[in-house]
């Protein structure tokens, strides 16, 4: 970690600290001043990157502050905003104004699940000595001497520390040892759940992964932080990287001995020690602090991370990323060694040898058999890192069918083919309307799929069209389907893809038609009925007017014409109505199927 990214880190720590002046009752000042004085004066720190931090970190003094363009304080700014967006809550039917800053932490599960529960955490320090602090109804105020007492502690241990990175999480020890039990808000008008080192520890964590973001791309702090601000919060900025250590239940509960529950206390440590050596090694690797680490416990752990290229690429990838998953290649008749690489990486190679994707996919699912499927072209266009999220909803929301959504990211941005982007708008505009659906991405070959999806779903197309069979089965079936974003990057220098933009553009459209009239029918046969109405309109009136002035048909094979239009509507209509019925049948059949489907599976569980 180098000394900037340090002196950031320290500083969004800090910046809140006065707070506690405020509250001891000896400086009324705002307390971003009160804290810069106590940290320049009493604490002796002369950072100025780390004293800015604290001094600007709101708008009104930042606005009117002559700082360089590049000055750590804008990155605190914002941190602390985002920060703040996720731990404030305003209360109900409360209108009361002002602050009242004697008031104790409140338990964070006063809300949760309906409760209205009045629990409150005593004030105090996380002192082994002092027992747990569980909250209680007891509500006890905070006093000025309890504050003085920790803005002293505090002080004492800020006189200790060194100013590097080799301290960061020693600051952060002593932030969360002093203030886990102070609130973060006083405000009258906001719930008090929210402690002040949650608070600070998360803009510390945000600040760090904004300084990576900003870093990666070269750009300006003042720029896309103050000047640019609403538009950088609708940036992705950020990762949350969930890790677990796989087939701990396996480890800890096969115990027979008599002393099981002292082995089961020894097994859990040494995982909870396992962990977090992983964690830390992790942590050091992506040059960030343990503020970055969001939650750990029972072998799984959240981590919020930069979103750049760096933070990917060091991130494992597929085999790393899903070491339980088995990797198959499909080869449909290459004319390079993509078999032989994929052979020698590990991979089940396969072959179909009828051309085309949806023939390919047609063969893929009818020999694998899984829990979850992920698939995925070869041409690495999309990261395997979000594979992890997908498999999840999945197995843990029993998803049907997992999006990997481009196009809401980088895909307009890193596609350089013509009229792709234009394509990809028109078929997802056309299904979702159609459909009644939101598919964020109808064209993408990034997807996962449950077992019941893949063996119900029909496959009848034989080449690109796939997805958009795909996304129209899964729809009319009433299959759950969730959208994930993910990045996109254009296809390697070199590479050639097999889509044809105006052929292959022509068969999806085409088969959007087909499905349209395959699973709505009263939808395409009315369409096609209300437009024979009208030509047939158009043909009686004239002929109709010209009758009722003269009592004469000039124009018999006309009125003849538009007769036999009139009954082709009818017939269009009507057959729309049956077709319908058989379809609401045929969707009656697919639920007996997935019965059985579900039947199946279960019975291959238990052999």
């Amino acid at each position: 970690m180098n000394d900037r990214k340090a002196k950031l880190i320290i500083g969004s720590l800090l910046h809140d600290i006065g707070k506690v002046i405020y509250r001891e009752g000896g400086d009324k000042r705002n307390h971003s001043v009160s804290g810069y004085d106590y940290l320049k004066e009493e604490a002796d720190i002369k950072e100025k990157e780390i004293l800015d931090c604290v001094k600007y970190h709101h708008a009104l003094l930042l606005k009117s502050a002559n700082l360089e363009d590049d000055n750590l304080a804008y990155i605190t700014y914002i941190a602390d905003n985002i920060a703040a967006f996720a731990d404030r809550r305003e209360k109900e039917n409360v209108d009361d104004k002002g602050f009242e800053i004697a008031v104790p932490l409140q338990s964070i599960f006063n809300i949760l699940n309906g409760n209205k529960q009045e629990y409150y955490y005593q004030p105090g320090d996380m002192d082994p000595e002092s027992g747990i602090n569980y909250p209680s109804e007891e509500k006890k105020n905070f006093s000025q001497t309890f504050y003085i007492k920790i803005r002293q502690r505090i002080t004492d241990n800020l006189r200790g520390i060194d100013w590097n990175d080799e301290y960061v999480n020693s600051l952060l020890a002593v932030m969360e040892a002093n203030l886990s039990y102070v609130p973060s808000s006083t405000a009258k008008a906001e719930l008090a759940d929210i402690s002040l080192f949650d608070h600070v520890k998360f803009t510390a964590a945000v600040a760090s992964c904004i300084y990576d973001y900003l870093n990666a791309g070269k750009k300006n702090c003042k720029d896309e932080l103050f000047t640019k601000e609403k538009e950088f919060y609708d940036r992705q900025a950020f990762l949350l990287c969930s890790l677990d250590i796989s087939g701990i239940q396996n480890f800890i509960y096969t115990i027979t001995s008599q002393n099981a529950l002292r082995t089961l206390r020894a097994r859990s440590f040494y995982l909870e020690i396992m962990m977090e050596h992983i964690i830390d090694t992790l942590l050091e690797k992506l040059e960030l602090s343990r503020a970055n680490l969001l939650y750990s416990g029972g072998g799984h752990c959240y981590l919020l991370l930069a979103n750049t290229e760096d933070t990917l690429h060091k991130l494992e990838d597929w085999k790393k990323e899903l070491p339980e998953a088995t990797i198959y290649v499909y080869d449909n008749n290459s004319s390079d060694n993509t078999a032989a690489i994929a052979r020698e990486a590990g991979a089940v190679v396969r072959y179909e040898y009828q051309q085309g994707k949806g023939n390919v996919i047609r063969r893929m699912f009818r020999e694998i058999d899984a829990e979850c499927y992920i698939m995925i072209d070869g041409d690495d266009t999309y990261p395997a890192e979000f594979g992890r999220e997908m498999v999840t909803k999945v197995l843990e929301r029993n998803v049907d069918m997992v999006v990997g959504d481009r196009l809401s990211s980088t895909y307009f941005e890193e596609n350089k083919r013509p009229f792709h982007n234009f394509g990809n708008s028109l078929v997802r505009g056309t299904i979702n309307h159609l459909f009644k659906s939101n598919i964020r991405d109808i064209m993408t070959g990034y997807r996962a799929f449950s077992y019941q999806f893949v063996k119900t779903f029909p496959v009848l197309s034989k080449g690109f069209e796939i997805e958009t069979e795909m996304s129209i089965h899964a729809v009319h079936k009433n299959m759950l389907v969730e959208n994930v974003i993910i990045e996109y990057r254009d296809r390697p220098d070199g590479s050639e893809s097999k889509l044809n933009t105006y052929s292959d553009g022509f068969k999806v459209l085409k088969t959007i038609g087909r499905l349209y009239k395959n699973y709505k029918p009263l939808g395409f046969f009315g369409m096609l009925s209300a437009l024979l109405v009208l030509i047939a309109a158009i043909l009686f009136i004239p002929v109709f007017v010209t009758y009722l002035k003269t009592g004469l048909v000039p124009n018999f094979p006309t009125l003849i014409v538009s007769g036999f239009v009139a009954l082709a509507a009818i017939q269009s209509f009507f057959a729309g109505l049956i077709l319908t019925t058989i379809v609401e049948k045929d969707r009656q059949d697919f639920e007996f199927k997935l019965q059985m489907i579900s039947m199946e599976k279960g019975n291959k569980a238990h052999e």
